[in-house]
Order: structure tokens, then sequence, then C-alpha cells
């Protein structure tokens, strides 16, 4: 389950993307998100590959998740079957190309996330600033300073935060007249 921002009221259904090797699912209000790996119910099918060497090896390949068993299959179990073949090299190159098409998407999809998620949070954080509880709390640490910056000695101007973990229900120690 995803931990949504701490502002996020929504609880409706998650957004999906699905991918060969993980799945990324999104809130579509405060854009948090959670990665998990694709389980695969394999559907093999032997296939003859021709290795460097020039020989051959039969090794099962999954239909859906693209990937080959470790292991050479034993020829004897094919013996009189007329079994498809492909270069191995060729195979590594298609997976290679396969799975960089993928990384580069969910790479972008995450960064695109994360910016959206600080926004949302620079959002609340920005109405945040407006609400009447920050007011009255920005006076009381104005006060418990005596309106005195805490690192020059002069008028202090502001209140910042030290902590942004209990935003929005600060403690007076993670607040500071600036």
């Amino acid at each position: 389950m995803i931990a949504h921002s701490k502002n996020c009221l929504y609880d409706g259904l998650l957004s999906v993307r699905y991918f060969r090797e993980i799945n990324i699912e999104f809130c579509p209000v405060c854009y948090r998100f959670e990665t998990t790996p694709v389980e695969c119910d394999h559907e093999y099918i032997p296939i003859r590959f021709t290795i460097s060497n020039g020989k051959t090896a039969i090794r099962k390949f999954c239909k859906r998740c693209k990937r080959l068993t470790p292991n050479a299959e034993p020829e004897s179990s094919y013996k009189g079957q007329e079994l498809p073949t492909r270069s191995l090299a060729e195979y590594h190159e298609y997976l290679d190309k396969l799975f960089l098409e993928d990384v580069l998407v969910i790479q972008k999809l995450c960064t695109e996330l994360r910016g959206l998620s600080e926004e949302f949070d620079e959002k609340v954080y920005s109405e945040y600033l407006l609400s009447d509880h920050w007011r009255s709390k920005r006076k009381d640490i104005l006060t418990r300073d005596q309106s005195t910056c805490q690192i020059c000695g002069t008028q202090a101007r502001d209140v910042h935060h030290l902590s942004y973990v209990h935003r929005g229900d600060e403690y007076d120690f993670e607040l500071v007249s600036l």
C-alpha cells in the first residue's frame, strides 16, 4: 500500500502502469508511488540456440517475460522434433533492447511522479503558510524568541522550520525566528 502524502485525502483507486519487470502504482492526487516486481507465470517453449562456438543448445524461452531458463535442456528430450533455431547473441541483443526501452520509460515516469509529488507538497505547504493555524504558531514563536533573529540578533521577520516532519502540527522546538 502506498504511503500517501500527509495531506492527501484521496482514498480511491490508484493508477497503475505495467511493465515487463515491475509495476508502478501511484496516487493520482499526491503522486506518491511504489514499484512492485512482476511475477511471471512462465509459458515456456523450447528453442534451439546457436552459441558462440557454433554448437547448439536447447533452452526454454518464456513467451510472456521473454526470459530463458538458466540451463540447457537435454537433446534427448527433443529428439526428432523440429525446433526453431535462433542465435543466442541475437537473443541477448533483443533482450537488452527490450529492457532498455522499459528502463528509460520507467526512469522518466518515476522522475515525473517525484516532481509532481514535490509540487503537491509545495502547494499544500503554501496553503498552510496562509492558514490561521500557521499565523498563530508563527506569532507564538516570534513572542518566544522576543522577535529576535536566533542567528544574528537583529529584528526577526520570519519563522523557519528546522524540520518538516510534523508540518502542520509542529512542535515549538522545530521552529526558529530569523
